[in-house]
């Protein structure tokens, strides 16, 4: 009897070991699939602060190249359009002034009509 008692008891303990098993590797796996979210979501963070950071860099870009662009007759806003269109006016200004100082006669930008010196 005794005997007995102490195979079942034996018994029992292996099956609590094989619990205690399973359980840890469950709770490993859980770790490591919560260390790999935790990841993710910090890289995300990080490609949003570096998105948001790059948008007010470019913003500020074009804050400063439209207040560079304006003058007291033409008010540039900060928009891409806005600026290219400027930058063109003043590129176009330019080459007309300088073929009228070197007496050049201006050419045409190719399929714009816009004069180019």
């Amino acid at each position: 009897m005794a005997e007995r008692r102490q195979k079942e008891l034996e018994g029992e303990v292996e099956t609590l070991k094989e619990r205690l098993e399973a359980s840890q590797r469950a709770w490993s796996a859980m770790r490591k699939e919560l260390a790999q979210e935790k990841s993710q979501r910090t890289a995300e963070v990080d490609r949003d602060r570096l998105s948001m950071a790059a948008e007010q860099q470019a913003r500020s870009f074009k804050d400063c190249l439209a207040t560079m662009l304006s003058d007291g007759v033409v008010i540039v806003e900060p928009y891409e359009e806005q600026i290219r269109h400027r930058v063109e006016a003043t590129i176009i200004s330019l080459h007309q002034r300088t073929a009228v100082s070197t007496g050049q006669l201006p050419l045409r930008y190719p399929g714009r009509g816009q004069v180019r010196s």
